[in-house]
């Protein structure tokens, strides 16, 4: 009797535990309260908010090299990742292409030297419409490139998972074939970072990550390699 009491508190805890990872993954107590009707979904977080004003804080220059998304690049540790160079992080855990459209003019309006787009896994999740994702980002990009035609622009492709079944492999490649293709067409940089951290299965590879989407250290250095020909320094 208390050794299956026992058994059915630990699952409990076990399932428990999942829960709160699952939610914190997407937006934590915002994405409870759009999910209870208590939040308009429009509405940004407040881990957004509070980004947003410290970004305001500490605007963008000429100097700069600046890397934009959701949080796998708000995790990254740019300016450690290239010491000495004008560094800029202006990811948002939980951002999607609606959320960098709403503060990307607070971005270019500095002129920076260059920016690092990488967005789209997000909007797997929450829209799941191909087309209505590569229309928004390809709107995006050309309020950039209109508005900053000095900065240099560079499309990043969007990340493999492994295990996250709202961002199936072959949808983000999918995905990334359109970003290829928008870079193409306004003759810009594609990275494609994809392809340096998959495995055979097209998978994010298990020495690169703890929970199948997010990075870890040895990933972040992958990424900074692929991106270092790039970074402006002067």
């Amino acid at each position: 009797m208390k050794r299956n009491l026992f058994i059915s508190i630990s699952l409990n805890v076990f399932f428990l535990v999942l829960s709160v990872l699952w939610i914190a993954n997407r937006g934590g107590v915002d994405y409870v309260k759009i999910k209870l009707g208590l939040q308009k979904e429009e509405e940004f977080n407040n881990y957004y908010r509070i980004k947003e004003s410290i970004f305001e804080a500490f605007p963008i220059n000429k100097y700069d090299n600046v890397f934009v998304g959701n949080s796998l690049t708000d995790y990254a540790p740019w300016d450690e990742l290239f010491l000495g160079i004008s560094i800029k992080n202006r990811g948002i855990a939980t951002d999607d292409i609606r959320g960098v459209q709403h503060r990307i003019d607070g971005i270019i309006k500095g002129q920076p030297k260059s920016i690092f787009l990488m967005l789209g896994t997000n909007d797997l999740e929450y829209i799941q419409d191909l087309d209505s994702i590569l229309n928004s980002y390809k709107n995006l990009v050309e309020h950039i490139a209109t508005q900053t035609p000095a900065t240099q622009l560079f499309l990043q492709s969007v990340l493999p998972t492994k295990g996250i079944e709202l961002r199936k492999n072959k949808d983000i490649i999918a995905l990334n074939a359109g970003i290829k293709k928008i870079a193409t067409d306004y003759n810009l940089v594609y990275i494609n970072i994809f392809d340096l951290l998959r495995d055979e299965k097209n998978e994010l590879r298990s020495d690169l990550t703890i929970d199948g989407l997010h990075l870890n250290g040895e990933g972040y250095k992958i990424w900074a390699e692929a991106v270092k020909p790039y970074i402006l320094c002067h």
